[in-house]
């Protein structure tokens, strides 16, 4: 087929290329909306059942203050809430898979003064945390390995 031929071909058949194009933009659009719909509607479902675990968790001592963030994982396909409180010079914080109810990791550290150990299990714990709530893009193979083995 040389370009004469295949000109007169497109000319010949514009519309039938221009419907086809039409619909396949048309296709592709739905997909990427119900996808959306989906995460939306597992987002949602996420944050209503990590405020219900937020609820059942001990409250903070007295003068303490309570802090919690949910996060739906679209690679993992889990929900993870993130909570904990200060109070008596301490923070603690849990991070929990909502759906299986299973805590993942947690640490409690004095707030002055924390010795290494503390300090190692809070940078653990962040970088964990960071690795599930999705802020670290494009995780290393150790990373993905850690952020598995977690949620096993």
């Amino acid at each position: 087929m040389n370009n004469a031929s295949i000109k007169r071909w497109v000319q010949s058949n514009w519309f039938k290329i221009g419907i086809m194009l039409f619909f396949i933009i048309a296709l592709l659009l739905l997909v990427y909306y119900v996808e959306q719909s989906k995460y939306h509607k597992l987002t949602i479902e996420c944050r209503n059942l990590g405020e219900k675990i937020g609820k059942d968790l001990n409250p903070p001592p007295a003068g303490g203050k309570m802090m919690s963030e949910y996060y739906f994982n679209p690679k993992l396909n889990k929900c993870f809430y993130c909570g904990g409180y200060t109070g008596n010079g301490f923070l603690k914080e849990t991070i929990i898979d909502v759906y299986t109810n299973k805590e993942i990791v947690s640490y409690m550290a004095q707030i002055k003064n924390p010795d290494e150990g503390e300090i190692d299990s809070r940078r653990r714990f962040i970088r964990l945390k960071r690795l599930l709530f999705g802020e670290i893009k494009n995780p290393q193979k150790h990373e993905i390995d850690l952020m598995r083995q977690s949620i096993e």
